[in-house]
C-alpha cells in the first residue's frame, strides 16, 4: 500500500507540473451507482460498464490503477460492504514529467433488510396463578436475533421473561433494530389465569338457640365472615343476616362470594332453634349406701354411682348440695350423711336426688403385747427383775386396757411366766393378748486350772503319737459341782502327724448348762527317713540321629514314709533322661514332709553305632560369563552330622569350588564323610555351563512421527542404520525398510534383526507414523426459503450437496442432518448441516438453513347445531353434550379453545358456546352454536307429619306451631298459601286439619295436608308440709305431730289425695317418718309430694351412783390390782337400752394415790347422764433394788491394775420414789482396783415410807494381756530354683516382750533356711506368758513356678487320602513334655486323640501344654494330606458305528454322558466333542478327560465311525457324432464329464474306453 501512495504522489506531481503535454482522457466513467444489500450479506454487488482512455500515448503503455478509496487494485471488484465507497481510475502515461487522467464515482451499498428474529413464541403463552398470588412470572424461551449486516441489532422489549404479569391477557412486543434502522418485531400474548375461589378464615360455626315452651322463635347473631382472594372480591350474596330470627328447626345460612374471574368461595353454617319444655328427669338416682368402717380408721371410703339426668332439650349443670362429694374414694365418718344432687336446665328447670350414706363402726380394739421374752437373773441372784409395754388402739378414740398380775417391775424366779392383757374400747368391743417370760441362769462356771501345750514324737513306724495330760478344775457361782461335760480328746488319746497341731477342748458345765472351755495344743513331729527300693545299673545305645540317647528308660524309685505323706522324689537329672556317650550316675533322693530324708544311686551307659549323614550341595546349571566361553563355579563345602558329633567331609575330584568350568557336557562332583568310628557317607552333584548370549543391537532408532507433505498423502523418512556385534564374531541380520524410504499415513513398524551361530538372537524395532493433519475442504450453498403448498405442512425441499476434497486422495466420510433429497421440511426453520470428516479424524462441516413458512388458516370440518332441553329433576339446569367440533391444519398441530366443554351446566335460557381453533402460525377458525335449557316442573312442597300438641300450663288450649316450606328447580321461593289456622294459634283439645299449596314463579302448584291433635296431660299440684323435728313428750317414748296439704287441678276439679301414711295427730314414735301423698285428676294425671318428720329423744337417762372407795396397793405393784366397785345401772324413757361407758372399767389397776371414776350412760339419741366417784390407792411396800452386774475385767495394758468404771444401782418402788447410796467404805466408781482376789461392793435403796434393800456386786481383775512379737518377717514371694519344684528361703527371727516378769515360752512352724515347695506356706510363730495369754506372728512364703513345661514336638507327616475316600485316617504319637513342677501336666490339642480323619489339604496340629501354675508352651506340626487317586470312570460309552446321512457326508451322533466320581468330591470335565454333534465319514475319537482337584486324571475315549455307502454319481456326456478330420480317417474325439459324492470330494473316474482327446478311426 505504501509503494501505491508513492506513485499517486508522483502522478498528482506529474499533473500540476506539465503545462503543455495532454493528459489521458477516461470515456464513458460510469455514474454515482446506489444499490441495496444483497439477501442476507452485509454486501452489495454492484456492476457497471468499465471506461475506456484516450491518449497521446499508446495505451498498452498507460499505467492503469484502480483505488477503491485508498486500496489500489489491478482488477475490477463487485462486492461492497455497506456504506460509500470512491472508486477512482487513474491512467498515467509516459510523458516527461507523466500525466494522469481520472475517472471518479461512487458506489453506495443500503442496508434495507431486517433482522431476523429466532425463538419468538409461535402460540398464546397461559399460565395459571400460583395460590394466594394474584400475578405470575412467565417465562419463554429468550429470543435473539441476527442481522444481514454482521452486527448485533439493537433490542426493545415491553416484557422480559420472568416478569410478574397480572391476571389477564398482555401483549409483548420485543423489536430489534439494525444500524440502519431497520426493525423485526416479535409480538405475543401472555395469559394468566385466576382459577382460585375466594377464601374465609372466620365462617361462623353452626350454632344452636334454646327457647322456651311460651316461644315460637329466636334471633341469633354472629360475626359476618370475611372473605378474601389473591385477586379481588367484587361481590357476597348471603341468605340470611346477623340478627335475623329464625323458627324452630334447622336452617342452613350461606355466604357467597365472587371475584372478578368469576370464581365463587362459599361459607355455610347452620342455625337451630329448639324448644324446651320439660323439666330434667333423673333416670338414675341411687338408694341409701350402708357400710361399716374401714379396717383401722372411724370412717370408711365409698363409692357410688353418680346420679343420671336427662332433659328433653339440653341440661345446663348438675350439682351437689352444700357439700362437694366424690363419687369414688370419699371419706365419710361414722355416722349418717345426706347427698342432695340439684339439676337445672337450659330455661331454669330444676329437679333433686336425694340418698344417704350411713357408716356403722363394728370394730374391735387392736391390743399390742410384747413378744414373748427371755431376761437373765441378777448376778449372783436366783430371780430377775421384769419390766414390759402394753398399747392399744381403737378406730374410735383410746379404749381401756386392763392387765392381769404380776404387774411390770415385779421379781420373777427362774422359769416361766404368762401374762394376760384386755383391751375394750367405747363400743364394748375387746380384744386380748398374752406373752411369755422366762427368766434363766447365764453365768458360767469359772475355770481354775488348764493344761499346757504339749509336744509329743511319733510312735516308732507310724503316723502318730499318744499324749496324756491333768485334768482341769472349776467353780461355779450356784456354788454346785461343775463337771467336764465334753472332750474333742480323751487323756491318752492318739494323735496324727497330718493334722498337727491338734487344739484339745474341754467343756466345763454347771447345773444351767452354763459352760467353760480349757483349751490347749498337741503338736507331734516326725524324725523318722522314709523307706526306699533301688535299682542295678544298665545299658542304652544313642538314638538315631543324635549324640545321646533320647528318653532313657529309667525305673520307678519309690519312697515310703511313716507319716503316710508323700514323699518328695529329687532326681540329679529329670527323667526321661537324654544321655551322652558313656556313664552316667543317677541319684535319687526322697524327702518327706517333715525333711527326713533317704538316697538311691545307679549308673546308665550309653553307647554308638550310628553312621554319619551328609548332604551334597545343588546340582548347578550357569552361564558362560559374558563375552567368555566359560564361568567359575563357587559351591559351600557339604555339611555333614554325625550322632557323635565328629565328622570329617573330603572332596573325591580335583575341581575345587572356585574352578572355571566350561561350556558342555555336565560334571560330576563326589564328597565323602567320615565319623570318627570309620563310618562313611557319599554325595554327588552335577556342574554344567551353557551359553545364553545374545548378539548386541547399536543405536537402534527412536519411534518416528511426521506429518504428511502438503496436499498429499506420503512423506519420505531417513535415520541413522544401527549397528551389530556378537562374542562369537558371527552374525547374519535383516531388516524390513531402509532410510530414505517414502511412508503413508499411518502406522508402519521398521524391523532389524541379527542372530548368532548358536541361534541367540536379537532384534531392533520402531516405528513410523505419518499423520494426516489437514481437513477436508468444502463448498456449501446460500440459505433457503420455501412456503408450505395449500393444505400440506411441509415441502419437498432440494438443494446442490456441497463440493469437498481431501489431500488424502481417501474416501472421506460424509454425514448430513438431512441425508435423502428431496427431503419434506415442515414449518419452521431447519438447519441443514453436512459434516467432513477423512480417515484421520479431520472434520469439516458445513450449515445452511432452509425456512418453511405457513400462512393458511385451520378448517372446521364439523360444527354442532343449536340445542334445546329441558331442566333437569329438581335443578334449574341440565348438563348438554355435542360431538365437539373439529378442525384440521395443514400444519398438523390445532389449538383447541371453547367457552364451555361437552356435559357442562347449562342454565334455564340460551348459552352460546364458541370454539376457536389456532394453528402454529396463529392462523383461527371459529365455530359458534347455542344451547337453550327449558323449565318445566312444578314446585317442591314440605307439609310437616301428623303431631300432638299438649295443652298450655294451666290452660285448656294448646298452641300449634308447625313449618311449611317449598323450592323449586329454578332457586326462587315458591308462593305459598296456608289455610287458617295459622301456626301459633290457639286450638282447644281435638283434631284439626290443615291443607297448604305451593305456586312457583312458572304457575305450577304443589298441595300438601296434615293433622294436628289438642291432648290435656299437665297433673294436678300437691303441696306438702316442710320437713320436720320434734321432741318426744315428756317421759314418753313418743310425740304427737298435726300437719295440712293442699291440692288443685287446671281443671278447676279437686284432685282425689290418696295416701299410706300416718294421719294428721299420730303417735309418732322416735325417728325418722317418710310421708308421701298422690293427688289424682279427673283425666287419671297424678302428682306426689313427700316429706320426712323426726321425732327426737332429748331426754337424759337416771342412773344410780356409789360413794368413794378406798384400797391398798397390792404386793410389790405400783397400783391396786383388779379394783372392782359396784355396778352402775341406768334407765331411759325411749324404753331403749342405755350405752353405758367408763373412763376406767371395773375391775381395773389403780396407781397409788386417788383416782377419779367417770361412768356415762348414753341412750340411742345422744342424750348422757355421769355417775362420778373417787378410788383412793394406800401404799405400803419395801423398794427394789438392782446392784451393777459383777465386773471382771482385764489389767491396764502394761500394768497390774485398771480403772474400774460403773453406774450406780438402780431402785424401783411402788411409790415411785426412792434414794440410792453406796455401802459404807467402799471406793467409788473410777477407781483403780489391782490384780488379786475379788472385792464386793454394796448398794442401799430407801424409800419416802422409809422401807429400804440392798444389793452387792464383786470387782475382779485379772491379766490378760498378751506378749508382744516384734520384728515379725514380711511375706516372702520366690521362684523355684531351677529345673526344681522348690528354694530356700532366708529371714530374721522374731524377738518377744510381756507386760509381766513372767517366763515366756515360744515355738514355730518352720525356720529361716528351711526350703519351701511351690505354693503358699504359712509360717507360724507362737509366744505364751504363764497366764497363758498367747501371741502369734505369722507370714507366707510363696514359691511361684516360673518355668513352662519342654516339649518334644514331631516332624511333619505327608499322607495320602484312604482309598475311595476324600481324607486320611493319621495317627501319630502324641509329643512327648516334662516339668520342673513334677506334676501333672494339663495337654489339650486342636485335633484330639489319634487317629483322626483329615480331609485333602494342609492341617496344623496343635498341642498346648500347661502345668499347674498355668505356665504354657506349644508345639505344632503339619499334616499334609495329598490325593494321589484318579476319578474313578464308572461308565464309558461303546464305540459307535453308523452309516451317514442320505446325500450328506455326515451324520449327528447321540450317547449318554460317561459317569464319573472322585473320592474328592470336585472334579472337572474337558471333552473333544458332546453327544448331539456332527460326525463326518470316517473314524473320529471322543475323549472326555476329568481332571480333580489335585491334577488327577481319568479319561474316557470312545470312537465314531461313520461310513460311507452312498455310490457316487456320474454325469456322462449325450452321444455324439464326430467328423473325420480333413483328409484323414480319424477324428479327435473331445467329451466332457462330472462325477460328485455324498462325502463332498471329487470320485476317482476312470475310463475304460478312449479318454478325451484320444483320437478315433471310423
Amino acid at each position: 500500500m505504501l509503494q501505491w501512495r508513492r506513485i499517486i504522489l508522483i502522478l498528482s506531481i506529474c499533473q500540476v507540473s506539465n503545462v503543455y503535454g495532454a493528459t489521458p482522457v477516461w470515456n464513458n466513467c460510469p455514474p454515482d451507482i446506489n444499490i441495496n444489500t444483497d439477501d442476507g450479506t452485509s454486501t452489495g454487488t454492484a456492476n457497471w460498464t468499465e471506461p475506456t482512455v484516450t491518449d497521446e500515448t499508446p495505451t498498452d503503455q498507460l499505467v492503469i490503477v484502480i483505488l477503491y478509496d485508498t486500496t489500489p487494485s489491478s482488477v475490477m471488484i463487485s462486492s461492497f460492504d455497506i456504506g460509500t465507497t470512491n472508486v477512482r481510475y487513474h491512467a498515467t502515461d509516459d510523458e516527461n514529467p507523466p500525466l494522469t487522467g481520472v475517472c471518479e464515482f461512487t458506489i453506495t451499498v443500503t442496508d434495507n433488510e431486517a433482522p431476523v428474529i429466532m425463538n419468538c413464541p409461535m402460540t398464546e403463552i397461559m399460565e395459571l396463578t400460583a395460590e394466594g398470588e394474584n400475578d405470575m412470572a412467565v417465562t419463554w424461551t429468550a429470543t435473539s436475533a441476527t442481522d444481514n449486516s454482521g452486527t448485533i441489532p439493537s433490542e426493545t422489549a415491553t416484557h422480559e421473561p420472568g416478569d410478574m404479569f397480572a391476571i389477564g391477557t398482555t401483549e409483548v412486543v420485543i423489536t430489534y433494530t439494525d444500524s440502519a434502522s431497520n426493525a423485526a418485531v416479535c409480538a405475543f400474548n401472555v395469559t394468566v389465569r385466576d382459577e382460585e375461589s375466594p377464601q374465609t378464615s372466620n365462617c361462623p360455626e353452626s350454632m344452636t338457640e334454646i327457647i322456651s315452651d311460651a316461644e315460637s322463635s329466636a334471633s341469633s347473631i354472629w360475626s359476618e365472615p370475611i372473605f378474601t382472594d389473591n385477586d379481588d372480591v367484587v361481590n357476597v350474596d348471603s341468605t340470611h343476616s346477623s340478627g335475623q330470627t329464625f323458627n324452630i328447626g334447622n336452617t342452613e345460612v350461606v355466604y357467597t362470594a365472587t371475584d372478578p374471574s368469576g370464581n365463587n368461595g362459599t361459607c355455610s353454617f347452620n342455625i337451630t332453634v329448639l324448644q324446651d319444655i320439660e323439666p330434667p328427669e333423673f333416670t338414675l338416682c341411687p338408694n341409701d349406701t350402708v357400710v361399716s368402717t374401714l379396717p383401722g380408721a372411724n370412717y370408711s371410703v365409698v363409692n357410688w354411682t353418680l346420679p343420671e339426668v336427662t332433659d328433653d332439650v339440653q341440661l345446663t349443670s348438675l350439682t351437689q348440695a352444700v357439700t362437694d362429694y366424690s363419687t369414688t374414694g370419699e371419706r365419710f365418718y361414722i355416722g349418717t350423711t345426706q347427698l342432695r344432687f340439684i339439676a337445672v336446665d337450659v330455661v331454669a328447670r330444676t329437679s333433686q336426688c336425694i340418698f344417704n350414706i350411713i357408716v356403722n363402726d363394728d370394730e374391735d380394739p387392736i391390743i399390742t403385747c410384747s413378744t414373748n421374752f427371755t431376761i437373765y437373773a441378777e448376778s449372783g441372784e436366783n430371780y430377775a427383775i421384769v419390766e414390759y409395754n402394753v398399747s392399744a388402739t381403737d378406730n374410735d378414740g383410746f379404749p381401756n386396757i386392763t392387765t392381769s398380775d404380776p404387774a411390770t417391775g415385779s421379781q420373777l424366779g427362774i422359769g416361766v411366766t404368762s401374762f394376760t392383757i384386755t383391751a375394750t374400747d367405747q363400743s364394748d368391743n375387746s380384744a386380748q393378748c398374752n406373752f411369755y417370760v422366762t427368766v434363766l441362769d447365764n453365768e458360767a462356771p469359772n475355770i481354775t486350772f488348764c493344761p499346757g501345750n504339749i509336744t509329743i514324737n511319733t510312735e516308732a513306724g507310724e503316723s502318730f503319737g499318744i499324749a496324756t495330760w491333768q485334768q482341769p478344775t472349776a467353780i461355779d457361782n450356784s456354788g454346785e459341782a461343775v463337771a467336764v461335760t465334753t472332750e474333742t480328746h480323751s487323756n491318752g488319746s492318739s494323735f496324727s502327724l497330718m493334722d498337727s497341731p491338734h487344739t484339745v477342748s474341754l467343756t466345763l458345765a454347771d447345773s444351767s448348762s452354763n459352760t467353760a472351755i480349757c483349751s490347749f495344743a498337741v503338736t507331734v513331729i516326725d524324725e523318722e527317713a522314709p523307706e526306699t527300693n533301688c535299682t542295678n545299673d544298665y545299658t542304652a545305645n544313642t538314638t538315631l540321629g543324635l549324640a545321646i540317647a533320647q528318653s532313657v528308660p529309667y525305673p520307678f524309685i519309690v519312697f515310703e514314709d511313716n507319716s503316710g505323706l508323700n514323699v518328695d522324689t529329687t532326681l540329679s537329672m529329670k527323667p526321661p533322661y537324654d544321655l551322652p556317650i558313656g556313664q552316667t550316675v543317677i541319684e535319687v533322693n526322697g524327702t518327706d514332709a517333715y525333711g527326713n530324708v533317704a538316697t538311691c544311686q545307679y549308673t546308665i551307659t550309653v553307647e554308638d553305632n550310628e553312621n554319619p549323614e551328609i548332604i551334597c550341595p545343588e546340582n548347578q546349571t550357569v552361564v558362560a560369563d559374558m563375552g567368555s566361553m566359560g564361568t567359575q563355579v563357587n559351591w559351600s563345602t557339604p555339611n555333614a552330622t554325625d550322632n557323635s558329633g565328629q565328622v570329617s567331609v573330603t572332596l573325591v575330584d580335583l575341581m575345587a569350588s572356585g574352578s572355571t568350568f566350561l561350556i558342555g557336557d555336565p560334571v560330576t562332583l563326589t564328597y565323602t564323610a567320615q565319623d570318627g568310628s570309620g563310618n562313611e557317607a557319599s554325595c554327588t552333584f552335577v556342574i554344567q555351563v551353557l551359553d545364553m548370549e545374545s548378539p548386541m543391537i547399536a543405536n537402534c532408532p527412536i519411534d518416528i512421527v511426521n506429518n504428511t507433505d502438503p496436499s498429499i498423502n506420503s512423506t519420505t523418512i531417513t535415520w541413522d542404520e544401527p549397528t551389530f556385534n556378537d562374542n562369537s564374531g558371527s552374525t547374519s541380520n535383516s531388516s524390513s525398510h531402509s532410510s530414505g524410504d517414502t511412508f503413508y499415513i499411518g502406522v508402519t513398524t521398521v524391523y532389524y534383526m541379527i542372530e548368532d551361530e548358536s541361534g541367540n538372537m536379537a532384534n531392533c524395532n520402531f516405528t513410523v507414523t505419518i499423520l494426516d493433519m489437514e481437513a477436508p475442504t468444502f463448498t456449501c450453498p446460500q440459505d433457503i426459503t420455501g412456503a408450505t403448498p395449500n393444505g400440506a405442512n411441509s415441502v419437498s425441499a432440494s438443494w446442490q450437496l456441497p463440493i469437498y476434497e481431501d489431500n488424502s486422495f481417501d474416501e472421506v466420510s460424509v454425514t448430513s442432518s438431512h441425508p435423502i433429497l428431496p427431503v419434506d421440511l415442515e414449518i419452521g426453520d431447519h438447519v441443514i448441516m453436512y459434516n467432513f470428516t477423512d480417515k484421520s479424524g479431520n472434520q469439516a462441516s458445513c450449515s445452511f438453513t432452509f425456512t418453511v413458512n405457513d400462512y393458511e388458516d385451520p378448517q372446521v370440518m364439523f360444527c354442532p347445531g343449536d340445542i334445546t332441553d329441558f331442566t333437569l329433576p329438581d335443578l334449574a339446569y341440565n348438563t348438554s353434550s355435542w360431538t365437539p367440533p373439529n378442525a384440521t391444519d395443514n400444519s398438523g398441530y390445532v389449538q383447541t379453545m371453547s367457552t364451555h366443554e361437552p356435559g357442562d351446566e347449562f342454565y334455564i335460557g340460551t348459552t352460546e358456546v364458541t370454539y376457536n381453533f389456532t394453528d402454529a402460525s396463529q392462523n383461527v377458525a371459529t365455530c359458534v352454536f347455542t344451547v337453550t335449557i327449558t323449565d318445566d316442573q312444578p314446585p317442591s312442597l314440605n307439609c310437616p307429619s301428623n303431631f300432638n300438641v299438649t295443652t298450655e300450663p294451666d290452660q285448656p288450649y294448646g298452641v300449634v306451631v308447625y313449618n311449611v316450606s317449598a323450592d323449586d328447580n329454578d332457586d326462587l321461593m315458591p308462593l305459598i298459601n296456608t289455610s287458617a289456622p295459622v301456626s301459633g294459634s290457639q286450638l282447644t283439645i281435638g283434631v284439626h286439619e290443615f291443607s297448604i299449596e305451593a305456586i312457583d314463579s312458572s304457575g305450577n302448584t304443589a298441595q300438601c295436608s296434615f293433622y294436628v291433635q289438642v291432648i290435656d296431660d299437665q297433673p294436678p299440684t300437691i303441696t306438702c308440709p316442710p320437713n320436720f323435728h320434734i321432741s318426744t313428750d315428756v317421759g314418753q317414748s313418743y310425740a304427737v305431730f298435726d300437719y295440712n296439704l293442699t291440692s288443685n287441678d287446671n281443671s278447676g276439679v279437686m284432685p282425689v289425695i290418696d295416701t299410706v301414711s300416718p294421719m294428721s295427730g299420730s303417735q309418732l314414735q322416735i325417728g325418722t317418718h317418710i310421708f308421701v301423698f298422690e293427688a289424682v285428676d279427673p283425666s287419671g294425671n297424678s302428682a306426689t309430694c313427700s316429706f320426712y318428720g323426726t321425732v327426737e329423744d332429748h331426754e337424759s337417762p337416771t342412773t344410780n351412783c356409789t360413794e368413794d372407795l378406798h384400797v391398798a396397793a397390792s404386793e410389790n405393784m405400783t397400783t391396786a390390782i383388779n379394783v372392782t366397785y359396784p355396778d352402775i345401772t341406768f334407765n331411759d324413757n325411749s324404753g331403749m337400752n342405755v350405752t353405758v361407758s367408763e373412763n376406767i372399767p371395773s375391775p381395773s389397776d389403780f396407781r397409788i394415790g386417788i383416782t377419779q371414776v367417770v361412768v356415762n350412760g348414753t341412750d340411742t339419741s345422744g342424750n348422757s347422764v355421769s355417775c362420778i366417784f373417787y378410788v383412793n390407792v394406800t401404799d405400803n411396800e419395801d423398794p427394789i433394788i438392782s446392784c451393777p452386774a459383777n465386773q471382771t475385767l482385764p489389767a491396764e495394758e502394761g500394768s497390774t491394775g485398771t480403772q474400774v468404771v460403773w453406774d450406780d444401782a438402780t431402785a424401783t418402788d411402788n411409790s415411785g420414789v426412792v434414794i440410792v447410796v453406796q455401802g459404807d467404805g467402799d471406793p467409788p466408781s473410777g477407781g483403780t482396783f489391782t490384780l488379786g482376789s475379788p472385792r464386793t461392793l454394796s448398794y442401799i435403796a430407801t424409800d419416802e415410807s422409809g422401807n429400804s434393800a440392798t444389793c452387792t456386786f464383786v470387782i475382779y481383775i485379772i491379766d490378760t494381756e498378751s506378749p508382744e512379737i516384734m520384728n515379725c518377717p514380711t511375706g516372702r514371694v520366690n521362684s523355684t530354683d531351677l529345673s526344681i519344684n522348690s528354694t530356700t528361703i532366708m529371714w530374721d527371727e522374731p524377738t518377744y516382750s510381756d507386760n509381766t516378769n513372767d517366763v515366756l515360752t515360744s515355738d514355730s512352724t518352720h525356720s529361716s533356711g528351711d526350703e519351701f515347695f511351690i505354693g503358699v506356706t504359712t509360717v507360724v510363730y507362737r509366744v505364751e506368758d504363764d497366764s497363758g495369754n498367747m501371741a502369734t506372728c505369722n507370714f507366707t512364703v510363696t514359691i511361684l513356678d516360673l518355668e513352662p513345661p519342654t516339649v518334644n514336638c514331631l516332624d511333619d507327616i505327608i499322607l495320602n487320602t484312604s482309598p475311595g475316600e476324600n481324607y486320611a485316617s493319621a495317627t501319630w504319637q502324641p509329643p512327648t513334655y516334662e516339668d520342673n513342677s513334677f506334676d501333672d501336666v494339663t495337654v489339650t490339642s486342636s485335633h484330639g486323640d489319634p487317629p483322626v480323619n483329615l480331609e485333602i489339604g494342609d492341617h496344623d496340629i496343635m498341642y498346648n501344654f500347661t502345668d499347674q501354675s498355668d505356665n504354657q508352651a506349644s508345639c505344632s506340626f503339619t499334616i499334609t494330606v495329598n490325593d494321589n487317586q484318579a476319578p474313578q470312570v464308572n461308565f464309558c460309552p461303546e464305540d459307535v458305528n453308523v452309516t451317514s446321512l442320505d446325500f450328506m457326508a455326515y451324520n449327528t451322533i447321540y450317547w449318554n454322558p460317561p459317569n464319573v466320581t472322585d473320592n474328592s468330591g470336585n472334579f472337572t470335565t474337558t471333552n473333544t466333542h458332546d453327544s448331539g454333534d456332527t460326525f463326518f465319514v470316517g473314524i473320529t475319537e471322543v475323549v472326555y478327560t476329568f481332571t480333580d482337584g489335585a491334577e488327577n486324571v481319568a479319561t474316557c475315549a470312545f470312537s465314531v465311525t461313520i461310513i460311507d455307502e452312498e455310490e457316487p454319481v456320474v454325469f456322462c456326456p449325450s452321444n455324439a457324432t464326430y467328423s473325420t478330420e480333413p483328409g484323414l480317417a480319424y477324428a479327435d474325439v473331445v467329451y466332457m464329464y462330472t462325477a460328485s459324492d455324498n462325502d463332498g470330494y471329487p470320485p476317482t473316474v476312470t475310463t475304460l474306453d478312449a479318454m478325451t482327446g484320444a483320437r478315433m478311426t471310423c
